[in-house]
């Protein structure tokens, strides 16, 4: 039987420099209860959509961590382009 999510996208939304800065100060992101993440090769799904990411580590702890810290990006977490789509996943309520 598939559950519906409960998925609260926070208002107002979160900009990527938010997500940086709570990440340095300790703080984790934890996924949705119920989401899917499926991976299909080196591809990552979440939700049915797939997420572009030129981080491949960065994919592998989105699909195996159900909670993220500063640790699972490291020096990664400088790149604008990873920031925006973090962003986007916790500003669509996934994490």
């Amino acid at each position: 039987m598939r559950h519906e999510l409960d998925i609260a996208p926070p208002e107002p939304p979160y900009q990527p420099d938010e997500i940086y800065d709570a990440l340095q100060q300790g703080d984790l992101l934890a996924r949705l209860g119920g989401l899917r993440v499926l991976t299909i090769g080196d591809a990552v799904f979440v939700n049915g959509e797939r997420v572009e990411c030129s981080q491949p580590e960065v994919l592998k702890a989105l699909a195996h961590r159900h909670t993220l810290s500063l640790a699972d990006f490291g020096k990664v977490l400088d790149d604008p382009s990873l920031l925006a789509q973090l962003a986007a996943l916790v500003n669509a309520g996934y994490w």
